[in-house]
């Protein structure tokens, strides 16, 4: 099994060099922020680079601020839900 860890910088960047866009990473500041024992930012940093990415470029391909706001809160939700990998 491998597994992947990505730091999420604070100028909303990743470790891995692409831009995590800017309602994503509120996103995350905000799921951090209620003190969830599971967030989505761990399991974002958890995803592999082409997961992470393939998010990324739906939510910046949005033409629409609410279509933005959709695939983001589709993004968290699927992040929260997903299984646990050990």
């Amino acid at each position: 099994m491998v597994t992947f860890t990505t730091t999420l910088l604070s100028g909303g960047g990743t470790t891995t060099g692409f831009e995590v866009p800017a309602e994503l990473a509120e996103a995350f500041s905000a799921d951090d922020a209620e003190g969830a024992a599971r967030t989505a930012s761990a399991a974002w940093a958890a995803l592999s680079f082409s997961a992470q990415n393939a998010h990324a470029v739906s939510i910046e391909g949005a033409k629409t601020p609410e279509t933005r706001a959709k695939r983001v809160a589709k993004v968290l939700e699927e992040l929260r839900t997903r299984p646990v990998i050990r």
